[in-house]
């Protein structure tokens, strides 16, 4: 009952260890996606004061931002090698435990069959058959002490392993500080960038014209078109 209980406690810790190193990794991933993403609308918006543009200095921040979280990488790797461990250990006293289940039932059919020895009106046997049934009780009663011995082994070092749930839950909190610590410039700068985005405007006409010859090119053609005509 103890291993069934702590496998369960292990395995939501480990879903959730893994979860979280999951996220921090799609996290620290997406900056660069989105970025990539803008490419040439890079100067689509510009500061509603200094007509600067305003993502190349969002792609900074988030840039920084991507560092930060990956900082605290090897607290996640830690977290889930410390879980894989302890999964390993419950895992193998799983894999005992149902050795010595088939073990019993062996060494049951033997014990009855031996049993059968000391009946006084059943069956006769010879003392070659005598013999072979007290022997095979003998090998059978072994390997069942035998396998039960590992597996009495194999649960208490899983049992051990209670208190590594202690350390990933420690790992996955020294995520947290290393992400968050000093943090507040970030909030800062974020902040102050919500606000200029929200009074960005959109980048000069003139400057789109001269991003698109082609469009300029066209316009002139259509101009001279118009003026010869009578």
């Amino acid at each position: 009952a103890h291993l069934i209980n702590f496998e369960r406690l292990l395995g939501t810790v480990c879903a959730f260890s893994e979860e979280v190193a999951s996220l921090a990794r799609r996290l620290a991933e997406a900056p660069s996606a989105m970025l990539a993403g803008v490419g040439d609308g890079a100067e689509a918006l510009c500061d509603g004061a200094t007509g600067r543009p305003l993502l190349p200095d969002l792609a900074g921040q988030l840039e920084a931002w991507s560092a930060r979280l990956q900082s605290g990488a090897s607290h996640l790797e830690k977290m889930e090698e410390l879980a894989a461990r302890a999964r390993e250990k419950t895992g193998a006293a799983d894999a005992k435990l149902q050795e010595r289940l088939h073990a019993w039932r062996p060494k049951a059919r033997a014990d009855k069959e031996a049993g059968a020895l000391r009946e006084r009106f059943g069956k006769s046997f010879t003392l070659e058959e005598k013999k072979e049934l007290l022997q095979q009780k003998h090998r059978a009663n072994e390997a069942f002490k035998k396998v039960s011995e590992e597996a009495s082994q194999a649960v208490e070092d899983a049992l051990s392993q209670q208190l590594v749930l202690g350390a990933v839950l420690s790992e996955m909190c020294m995520y947290v500080v290393e992400v968050f610590h000093g943090s507040q410039g970030f909030a800062r700068d974020f902040a102050d960038m919500a606000k200029r985005l929200a009074a960005a405007r959109p980048a000069p006409r003139e400057a789109a014209a001269a991003d698109a010859p082609g469009d300029a090119l066209e316009s002139g053609v259509s101009a001279s078109s118009a003026a010869s005509e009578p």
